[in-house]
């Protein structure tokens, strides 16, 4: 009988486990070379394998026009949608001075004392910090040495910013937040990134390929190798490898070619890689905050009357926590009225019932139930948004800069009101009663005085445009701050500073669209019955914008339960 310690398993002698393991993981090595060598062949025979950007395939096109476009047809044919558009020798049609008059000698003569910002080489690199030396040292070796200009001109060379009739009015005009000067010479690259805020690129000497990916392409560009805090992919533009970034090789793009005079809508957040040639080319480009809602009460009919171009001095800069608004409006999109409780629930960050009321009273222009797109573009950001940053889905972590204006005579539900955000409220109490009773209380309430009409909005706010240094102070939080209030991270308490312009101070009549609102305003007073409250619960048809260029929301359905109500939708009043 064979005993079972017999039955087990025993490497003969000539064969001892060592050598067994040691032929094994040799296997398991010529293995994994093998599928290597497999997958580099399989990636070798994909179409742009180690070659420029966009090699892959066919570009997809981009929209152009022969000159810039009105304020309403740029947003609602490409901002609002999110299209590129290119605008042909638009800078030769209004006679832009920067295609003859800014020659080198210009410049150094009349900034050459200037410091400006560059990049320690024409092929873009993220980890290399950048330097700052006089502009006209600058001017006297770019032709010769690896060095690329990426100068901020706010505060500093703003004489150089001129607007264009397409950001003069509708809201463009108040969220204009940078200028950017770039200069050099022959070839330089940049790196695969997006951009947080919406992009017009004006090319005046030189030329600029764009390649653009448009941003629902998210997923492939950000799965492998992409930067997500300062928003770059590591591809290498010039040589891109699919081995390393696969999912790139499925993505569609487009292509701008752009020359001298031309400019190029990039909507916020389109990847795009620009690479500048020519022996010198030199470009401006606007930053600005996307634009939700089109006040088209702020533009005039007459287009004529607006200048091919105007100097930002006309408009000012926009406090940077614009983009803070911006982005809390996107999750108002495609909506028109708001009711408190549909505000409440739209809100990104799910705060309480009492914080989001306490947020929506802020922000009420008027004493009643609902907020317009007029209200929601009308409040002072840089005096809410300290009061209130928890409600707007910043990170904490996030190097936040929390900009603050000087809030005395802000408050416009209290006696320091400025008197020309009382007069607002004061002409819209007054047109309501009479809307509701067929007349006002008296004769006198009928009549403006003069001098309330000439009554300065925050006069104080005029001094308080601080230059570029001191933007880097941190000051503490406003004193209207609530003890109730949370408090700021500790990292972005350190980076508050004090900004302000002069164009964002107070609100006249020129900013909100009064009688539009007064007759949508009158359908949601606070003291609105039970009936009102379920109808505007079941009231499911999916709302236009309050500008009345809107669309259906991405999945096409309608919305449904959301207590939103649109503005044009005059018919509920007479339901209720």
């Amino acid at each position: 009988m064979t005993s079972r310690s017999q039955c087990r398993f025993s490497f003969p002698p000539a064969f001892p486990l060592g050598y067994i393991y040691s032929t094994h993981m040799k296997n398991i090595t010529l293995l994994s070379i093998l599928i290597v060598i497999i997958s580099t062949s399989e990636a070798s025979k994909l179409k742009g394998h180690f070659q420029k950007l966009g090699s892959h395939r066919e570009p997809q096109g981009v929209t152009w026009s022969g000159t810039f476009s009105t304020p309403v047809v740029f947003f609602s044919s490409f901002v609002d949608p999110y299209k590129p558009v290119i605008m042909k020798g638009a800078l030769e049609h209004v006679l832009h001075p920067g295609l003859s008059n800014w020659t080198d000698n210009f410049l150094r003569k009349k900034y050459g004392s200037k410091m400006v910002k560059i990049e320690k080489s024409k092929i873009e690199n993220r980890e290399d910090p950048a330097s700052w030396i006089p502009f006209k040292d600058f001017l006297a070796s770019y032709q010769s040495k690896d060095i690329y200009l990426v100068h901020s001109l706010n505060n500093n060379m703003e004489d150089l910013v001129l607007i264009p009739k397409t950001l003069q009015c509708g809201g463009f005009q108040k969220l204009i937040q940078e200028a950017v000067l770039w200069m050099g010479s022959h070839t330089a690259s940049s790196v695969l990134h997006k951009d947080p805020l919406d992009n017009l690129l004006c090319v005046l000497n030189g030329r600029k390929q764009v390649v653009m990916i448009d941003k629902t392409y998210k997923e492939e560009v950000e799965e492998t190798g992409f930067d997500k805090e300062r928003g770059f992919s590591t591809v290498d533009p010039q040589r891109v490898d699919f081995e390393k970034f696969p999912q790139l090789a499925h993505v569609s793009w487009h292509e701008a070619n752009l020359e001298k005079g031309d400019c190029l809508f990039i909507p916020e957040g389109w990847y795009h890689q620009v690479t500048s040639s020519g022996y010198r080319h030199l470009s401006v480009n606007l930053w600005f905050s996307h634009l939700w809602w089109f006040n088209k009460t702020d533009c005039n009919y007459d287009i004529s009357v607006y200048k091919p171009l105007e100097p930002i001095s006309t408009f000012g800069f926009a406090s940077p926590n614009e983009a803070y608004r911006s982005k809390l409006l996107s999750h108002f999109k495609n909506k028109g009225i708001l009711h408190r409780y549909a505000f409440h629930e739209l809100l990104p960050t799910s705060p309480t019932e009492d914080r989001a009321n306490e947020f929506f009273d802020a922000i009420n222009l008027f004493p009643d139930a609902a907020l317009s797109w007029s209200e929601l573009y009308a409040f002072d950001i840089d005096y809410i948004l300290p009061q209130f940053w928890d409600l707007f889905d910043i990170p904490e972590n996030q190097d936040t800069h929390i900009d603050r204006k000087k809030t005395e005579n802000y408050d416009m539900h209290s006696n320091s009101a400025s008197s020309g955000d009382r007069k607002v409220q004061e002409d819209f109490s007054k047109v309501s009663e009479f809307i509701a009773t067929g007349s006002s209380s008296t004769e006198s309430e009928n009549n403006l005085s003069n001098d309330e009409n000439e009554n300065s909005i925050d006069s104080d706010a005029t001094n308080s445009v601080q230059n570029a240094e001191s933007n880097e102070q941190s000051l503490p939080l406003p004193d209207a701050v609530s003890s109730d209030t949370p408090s700021l991270p500790d990292d972005s308490v350190d980076n508050l500073v004090h900004k302000s312009n002069t164009h964002m101070d107070g609100l006249g009549k020129e900013d909100v669209d009064l009688n539009e609102d007064i007759e949508n305003h009158d359908r949601f007073r606070s003291g609105e019955s039970d009936n009102e409250q379920k109808a505007f619960h079941h009231f499911t048809e999916s709302p236009r914008s309050h500008s009345g260029i809107g669309e259906k929301s991405p999945s096409g359905s309608d919305d449904e339960g959301t207590g939103v109500v649109d503005e044009d939708q005059m018919h509920l009043k007479d339901e209720l």
